[in-house]
């Protein structure tokens, strides 16, 4: 009301209504001298006291007058609680969320978060000057397994209200893949072999979990899916394919998880091991026992690529020759012509070798470092033997129609 000395209504004036000094509109009075005034709060309004004043500025007669009243402006307060993981009796577990006040880029730091598990209080953290916060709990032994509700509570502080939010987890029993594999190395086009169990691993009976579905991964990337027979047994081949790389594979065995049951997963490292094939260019020269010069020595050449893959050529790998049981000494090569790709081997034609067709076998050795099998091959070479001829007891007449004598044919190597 707007009254004079006497307490007597001065109607129909206008009054001037003001936020902490600063005018804001109007209002006027009525013909009973009250009058109404209506205050915003924006939004964006500084939080805390603020003093809101209305004042008569006076008229002929009327001295000015004003009055005044301190309200106090408060901010809600929204908090987020993210949803928490699945979790076992002992695990520890982070809940975590948000707060902020009703601004868009509100986010409230140094603000207190009480955090409830079936009502119960299990601690008290604070948000950080991003309003993220969050709290470290370990599951106790006297929780049991199933659902339990989790509450936070942002307690009034300074000028924000109260805010909180809640949500509910699980506590579930842990679970665990045990995993076999028959052979860790594994050539093209054979196979890794795998045997396994899922079972519960909490209360100590390790209970087989039956008909659940198991995710197999290859480096990442899913290759099949099985079914857990009874007593959780499962079992898988996976074909190790000729496009498949060299070396080291994960092979992952992931359970998915479900209601009172974590996922688990286990890994095997295996090996893709690559057989090679020996290519050998004809061989024309002559090979002559015993004889060291290299125009009459026996010269192989070809190359050495892996099988599958990318056909890759390797060289620097060990090689000999053998002649049934026996290593042939070799006296030059295999590798003395680097960066060509190719190898050239050249031996002598030991003594012991038969003349005529020969069998000898080239044996490229396993090289575990770039994961390549060995490989033997076969070759037929013809080898010829110096002979020394001695000419004896021959008479030769006038007239005769028939030469008899003796020829003596020796070895000149071995004299045989």
């Amino acid at each position: 009301f707007l009254t004079d000395g006497v307490g007597r209504e001065i109607p129909n004036r206008d009054l001037s209504l003001s936020i902490d000094g600063q005018e804001l509109s109007v209002i006027s009075v009525d013909q009973n001298g009250s009058f109404t005034g209506f205050v915003a709060i924006a939004p964006d309004m500084s939080l805390g006291p603020i003093l809101i004043e209305v004042e008569f500025s006076g008229e002929d007669y009327i001295l000015p007058s004003n009055s005044s009243v301190v309200f106090t402006v408060f901010s809600n307060v929204f908090v987020t609680l993210d949803q928490p993981d699945p979790v076992a009796i002992g695990d520890s577990t982070v809940f975590s969320g948000s707060v902020k006040d009703n601004l868009e880029d509100g986010w409230l730091g140094s603000h207190t978060i009480e955090v409830f598990v079936d009502g119960i209080l299990v601690g008290v953290t604070s948000s950080l000057d991003g309003g993220n916060w969050s709290l470290g709990w370990t599951i106790p032994e006297s929780m049991v397994v199933g659902n339990h509700t989790i509450s936070v509570i942002s307690p009034s502080q300074g000028f924000y209200r109260q805010g909180g939010a809640g949500s509910n987890f699980t506590v579930s029993y842990h679970t665990t893949i045990s995993l076999q594999a028959e052979e860790t190395y594994a050539s093209r086009g054979e196979k890794w072999n795998f045997t396994g169990r899922l079972y519960e691993s909490d209360t100590g009976f390790e209970q087989g979990l039956v008909g659940r579905e198991i995710s197999v991964l290859m480096d990442g990337l899913p290759i099949a899916s099985i079914i857990t027979e009874e007593g959780g047994i499962f079992s898988f081949s996976q074909r190790i394919k000729y496009s498949t790389s060299r070396g080291s594979h994960n092979i992952s065995f992931e359970f998915g998880g479900e209601f009172l049951y974590l996922p688990s997963d286990s890994i095997s490292e295996v090996f893709a091991l690559s057989d090679v094939a020996v290519e050998v260019q004809p061989i024309t020269n002559t090979i002559v026992r015993g004889d060291t010069s290299p125009s009459n020595s026996i010269m192989i050449q070809g190359l050495i690529r892996e099988v599958g893959g990318e056909s890759t050529i390797f060289e620097n790998l060990t090689m000999i020759i053998r002649w049934g049981d026996t290593e042939l000494p070799i006296s030059s090569g295999p590798w003395d012509n680097p960066n060509t790709m190719n190898f050239q081997i050249r031996a002598k034609a030991q003594e012991f070798m038969h003349p005529g067709e020969n069998t000898i076998t080239i044996v490229v050795k396993p090289d575990q470092s770039r994961f390549l099998n060995g490989v033997s091959k076969e070759l037929e070479i013809m080898v010829m033997v110096e002979v020394d001829f001695v000419l004896s007891d021959l008479e030769i007449s006038n007239g005769q129609r028939v030469i008899r004598g003796t020829v003596n044919a020796t070895a000149r190597d071995t004299g045989a």
